[in-house]
């Protein structure tokens, strides 16, 4: 008997995760034949990205365990894992603004100058807000900001 599946595959993991507790672990073994793939290649890591993609807009998240499986992620965790997110988001965006910072403006077509110096003034503001943020995430994080309405 051929093995099929009629749902796109991350929705077949979707599907149960969704009713999995809080701190379940599994195996990537347990998860690729839910999908009837092998474990740890493109396809099924491609998968899992989209899964957790989904998973986020039902309220649920799995977090990589390393040479296991995945997690699913408790809500106390959810904090720590977006500010993780943010991390990366902050980093990514410093490499963009370091190119704008070093671009040859010199050597640009006056147009290309024209729109470097909007999107460089910009990006000086965005970057602003962006490490300001990420400050008080952490500061959030460790329970060293005030929150109206007490802290609990």
């Amino acid at each position: 008997m051929e093995k099929t599946i009629t749902l796109p595959e991350w929705q077949e993991i979707v599907n149960n995760v969704c009713l999995w507790d809080y701190g379940t672990e599994k195996t990537h073994e347990e998860l690729a034949d839910l999908i009837f793939l092998k474990p740890l290649t493109q396809k099924y890591r491609n998968v899992m990205s989209m899964v957790n993609k989904k998973l986020i807009e039902h309220g649920k998240m799995l977090k990589s365990v390393r040479g296991v499986g995945y997690l699913v992620v408790s809500p106390d965790e959810y904090l720590k894992e977006s500010l993780s997110y943010q991390k990366k988001a902050v980093k990514n965006y410093d490499t963009s603004y370091k190119i704008l910072e070093n671009a040859p403006v010199e050597d640009m077509s006056a147009e290309a100058k024209s729109k470097h110096k909007v999107l460089y003034e910009r990006s000086t503001i965005l970057q602003a807000m962006l490490n300001g943020g990420l400050k008080q995430s952490k500061k959030l994080q460790t329970n060293k900001i005030y929150i109206r309405g007490g802290n609990q």
